[in-house]
């Protein structure tokens, strides 16, 4: 996904984040097998940078994990509640 796709997203995800009380956005990075080394790490600290930068939302309110190698780099993004826990690779 081309970084100007990615922003309408995360600018998406900022709106119902700010809907929202008492929530985590949760990013599970899955780096590709052919992915640049640190690849997906640093696609992870992109979009929080852009997140907390552009939309002022709190870093503690942000949250990413990597969940072990698929074929291609893939991420999934969740609005959650901060008292219930977090999802699990698949």
């Amino acid at each position: 996904m081309r970084w100007h796709d990615e922003r309408r997203v995360l600018d998406h995800l900022a709106a119902n984040f700010r809907r929202s009380n008492n929530r985590v956005i949760y990013f599970l990075i899955y780096p590709g097998q052919n992915s640049c080394k640190d690849e997906a790490r640093l696609r992870a600290m992109r979009a929080r940078k852009y997140l907390v930068q552009r939309h002022k939302i709190p870093q503690n309110n942000i949250v990413w994990k990597s969940g072990g190698f698929r074929q291609d780099l893939s991420v999934q993004i969740w609005l959650l509640r901060k008292d219930k826990p977090l999802p699990e690779p698949d």
